[in-house]
This record gives structure tokens, C-alpha cells and sequence, in this order.
């Protein structure tokens, strides 16, 4: 799963979630992950617009805000790549909110 995470862009979504049918993988932990490091991808450098409108509104340059941000930004990638190893991470809210999405096969 960890080189279908990183390259997965390249293949299309509708390709991508076939084979990870096809896979046996997780269709929660695998969404949950996808909205994880998009949200990293928009609070980063270089192409952060939501870090680059918070920096704005809140008139703090940019250069503080990236240095604010790195120790959040760490921890979430730090997560995700565990995420990738042990999946119960990712999906035990879920898991214990909607029992039964989990109980399908």
C-alpha cells in the first residue's frame, strides 16, 4: 500500500480505488489517509494556500508561519507513515462509531 500512497496520483483515481478493492484494503483507512496528506500538501511549502491565507488574515509573515507550522506538519506525516504499517490507527474512531460499514466484504 505505501507505494500505491505515494504514486497513486499517477494511476487515476477510479484505478486506484479497483485495486485496492481488488487488494483487500481498507476503503476507510485508505480515504482517511488521502484526506490527511492532502491537508498536509495544503498547509506546507512551497504550494501551502491555506498556511499563505491563514499568514494574511492573521498578518504574520510568511517565514514565522512556515517555522509554526513544521513541528504539526512532522507529527501528521509521522502518522500517516505509521498509518501505513498498522491501519488500526487511522480507523479506530470510525471503526467504533460505524461498526457496521466494517462488518461488508
Amino acid at each position: 500500500m505505501g507505494t500505491r500512497f505515494i504514486f497513486g496520483s499517477c494511476i487515476g483515481g477510479y484505478a486506484g480505488v479497483t485495486e485496492t478493492k481488488r487488494d483487500g484494503i481498507n476503503h476507510v483507512h485508505l480515504g482517511v489517509l488521502t484526506t490527511v496528506s492532502l491537508s498536509v500538501g495544503l498547509t506546507s511549502p512551497p504550494y501551502g494556500v491555506c498556511l499563505l491565507i491563514a499568514s494574511q488574515i492573521e498578518e504574520v509573515s510568511i517565514t514565522k508561519a512556515i517555522f509554526a507550522i513544521i513541528p504539526n506538519v512532522g507529527l501528521v506525516i509521522l502518522v500517516s507513515v505509521l498509518s501505513l504499517w498498522i491501519p488500526e490507527i487511522m480507523i479506530a474512531l470510525p471503526k467504533t462509531v460505524m461498526p457496521n460499514v466494517f462488518d461488508l466484504k
